[in-house]
C-alpha cells in the first residue's frame, strides 16, 4: 500500500497544493524506502492469509511466527528500524 506512495513520491511536487508541500518535504525518501522495504513481508502474509480458495487457518500459526522472527533486533538495523521492529513486535 505505502508502495504507491513510493512509486508517485517525486511527480506528486508537480500535482500538490503549495500549501501541503512542506508535508511533503518533510518526509524522508529514504525513511519511506526502507519501511515500505519492511512491511513487504507483512503485506505478503496479509495475502497469505487473505486466500479466498481453499482454507488458511493452519498458517496462522508459522505466519505469526515469521513475523515475530522478522522483528527480532538484529545488530545491522537502523535507528527507525529499532523503533519500528519493537512497536509492531509487542
Amino acid at each position: 500500500m505505502l508502495e504507491v506512495f513510493l512509486d508517485v513520491y517525486d511527480e506528486l511536487t508537480g500535482v500538490i497544493n503549495n500549501a501541503f508541500m512542506a508535508n511533503l518535504a518533510a518526509i524522508d525518501r529514504e525513511l519511506l524506502e526502507e519501511l515500505c522495504a519492511f512491511l513487504k513481508l507483512f503485506d505478503e502474509a496479509i495475502d497469505e492469509l487473505s486466500e479466498e480458495e481453499k482454507p488458511t487457518m493452519h498458517k496462522v500459526i508459522p505466519i505469526r511466527q515469521l513475523l515475530l522472527n522478522y522483528c527480532d533486533l538484529k545488530y545491522e538495523d537502523s535507528g527507525e528500524r529499532i523503533e519500528l521492529k519493537c512497536f509492531v513486535g509487542k
